[in-house]
């Protein structure tokens, strides 16, 4: 699959979902959605790899030269976890956008000039692909902020409001 088409994903995107009801949604976007093995089985619990990977979600294991690198960066990084410099360092070597809604992952990945996007932004394409109606993404982001998923106020407020029209 083209690498245009092809996002590493952290846990807390694939938590939102969850928790907004569109998980299997998401799945449907015609997108591989790769994670790394750090949040595969160090994470993803809730619901568990095994049952996102039957939806599509796929794993990729660190390479021998990238564990040195997790230990080099978090030295002077320690606002990122582990998890966080795994899909950073996914998404750099393979050239492919980074899904997060972390606020010091996203910083670090997009000063290291890779492309991030967050929960909205799958919301918003899983609109643009007719997947889910903007009613239920207003719904499905409701449910987000409700159940403790905290996504930016002013660009949900925005969404609403475009949305209404």
């Amino acid at each position: 699959m083209d690498s245009r088409y092809r996002y590493v994903v952290d846990a807390n995107v694939i938590f939102d979902a969850n928790k907004g009801g569109i998980l299997h949604e998401m799945f449907r976007l015609p997108f591989m959605f790769i994670t790394s093995d750090f949040i595969a089985y160090r994470e993803l619990l809730d619901p568990p790899f095994a049952e996102l990977q039957k939806l599509g979600l796929h794993k990729l294991e660190l390479t021998g030269p990238q564990i040195p690198q997790i230990f080099q960066i978090r030295s002077t990084h320690k606002e990122l976890s582990i998890r966080d410099i795994s899909v950073f360092l996914l998404a750099r070597d393979q050239g492919l956008v980074l899904l997060s809604g972390e606020k010091s992952l996203r910083n670090f990945a997009e000063s290291s000039g890779i492309t991030v996007h967050g929960t909205l932004w799958l919301v918003d394409k899983l609109i643009e692909e007719r997947i889910i109606t903007r009613n239920n993404a207003t719904l499905a982001i409701r449910q987000m902020q409700a159940n403790w998923r905290f996504l930016p106020k002013d660009e949900c407020d925005q969404r609403f409001e475009k949305w209404r029209e």
